[in-house]
């Protein structure tokens, strides 16, 4: 019964230490969203995009859905350090036309982007991409890859217009 105990507490104790968690004691930090650990080519993994437009034909409201899905990337983003980036490739885009629940048109076209500059800066806190001047809410940053999306709304004379927009990248 004596071995028991001393098992069992030696077998609490082995647990408790192996619970500890490097955060626990100032050990690793978040990768925060920064130009310098940002900076690096990535490949283009995912895009999508769904733009609605909401619009009143005498007293009817008509709703309009676009959406746009990519595939068959061959695309890189560069980002530079200096706040510049470079976007290089070609990928599918493939879309459908929704007008009050009924499809009006289905397509697909080959996207080709040659060494496109843009300017880019980051926000930590909240985590946010602004690349020329539009702004994405980053959902994922890490070593490997960086999410972000775009939620955007407007109203003109009676018409409402939404994007949504979500990327995918990963680091080569």
């Amino acid at each position: 019964m004596k071995n028991f105990k001393s098992i069992l507490i030696v077998c609490m104790a082995v647990a408790t230490l192996m619970s500890c968690n490097k955060d626990d004691d100032g050990g690793e930090e978040e990768f925060t969203l920064t130009r310098a650990n940002l900076a690096g080519v990535y490949e283009l993994t995912f895009y999508k995009e769904v733009d609605t437009e909401t619009t009143d034909v005498n007293g009817l409201e008509v709703t309009t859905v676009r959406t746009t899905t990519g595939d068959t990337f061959q695309v890189d983003y560069n980002f530079d350090e200096d706040g510049t980036l470079i976007v290089d490739g070609e990928y599918r885009e493939v879309f459908t036309v929704v007008v009050n629940g009924e499809t009006t048109m289905e397509g697909q076209e080959i996207i080709v982007i040659d060494n496109e500059n843009f300017t880019f800066s980051v926000s930590s806190n909240p985590q946010r991409l602004t690349i020329s001047g539009v702004t994405y809410n980053v959902t994922v940053f890490n070593e490997n890859e960086i999410q972000f999306e775009l939620d955007e709304s407007s109203s003109t004379g009676g018409d409402t217009f939404t994007t949504l927009e979500e990327f995918r990248l990963l680091r080569k």
